[in-house]
């Protein structure tokens, strides 16, 4: 297939013109019951090749410094692929699993500023904000409770480090390049409840473990920020279908 997305104006920026963005996409893939039907495999392998892709860099304005805003790569690539399981290995008893790998990179030379101003060639370099491997795994187990019906689950999370922005790859850059990178995290989420008919009530934990992490980075004047991510946290939900 091939992609195409119009252009925009970067508002505040001079009013800079980013140009459309446009991609051929390749994919290949295959879905295969196994287990006599009780387990599915699918897989797929990829590749798209952008011409001027719009994402997030940096621009050097006279009066501000280097800011966030859109630019465009005239050559960039994304290759791939994506495999995913679900499974009831006992009625009782269902999982579901999935791994995915994406390779973004730069092609050819491409010069720009980085967050604090400084001009480089981010030639090879990956997207920003694009994790390379993230997968999960989810279980649930069921069981009857009196006339109720009981389930037990959870979900593990995971995703790899990335960069906020394109980055001055030198070791004796000073602020580093890799100041504003988003560390690699694994989140735990349990989950119990119990169910009749048309209603259901379920005690949940989000991030059990309070592992500490952040979803975004950026430097804005002479601060670094880091957005962090919700700590642990406890709830319970009711539900009922009319």
């Amino acid at each position: 297939t091939q992609g195409f997305k119009s252009g925009v104006i970067n508002i505040g920026s001079l009013n800079e013109v980013i140009d459309p963005e446009f991609v051929d996409a390749y994919e290949v893939g295959y879905k295969m019951p196994f287990a006599d039907s009780r387990a599915s495999l699918r897989t797929a392998a990829f590749y798209y090749d952008y011409k001027d892709k719009q994402i997030l860099g940096a621009l050097n304005d006279l009066v501000f410094g280097a800011f966030a805003a859109l630019v465009n790569v005239p050559k960039s690539d994304v290759k791939g692929f994506e495999l995913s399981v679900v499974a009831s290995p006992t009625p009782a008893l269902q999982f579901s699993g999935g791994v995915s790998y994406a390779k973004s990179r730069v092609k050819g030379d491409y010069f720009n500023f980085d967050p604090f101003g400084r001009l480089a060639n981010f030639k090879g370099q990956p997207f920003p904000s694009a994790p390379p491997w993230s997968g999960f795994v989810d279980a649930q187990y069921n069981f009857p409770l009196g006339n109720l019906e009981g389930y037990v689950g959870g979900t593990v999370n995971y995703q790899d480090k990335t960069n906020s922005f394109f980055y001055v790859t030198d070791p004796e850059a000073d602020p580093p390049g890799d100041i504003l990178e988003q560390k690699a995290r694994t989140l735990v989420d349990l989950r119990a409840g119990i169910e009749k008919d048309n209603w259901s009530l379920q005690i949940w934990g989000r991030n059990v473990f309070n592992k500490w992490y952040w979803n975004g980075a950026a430097h804005v004047n002479d601060v670094v920020l880091r957005y962090t991510g919700m700590p642990a946290t406890y709830g319970m939900t009711f539900s009922w279908k009319m």
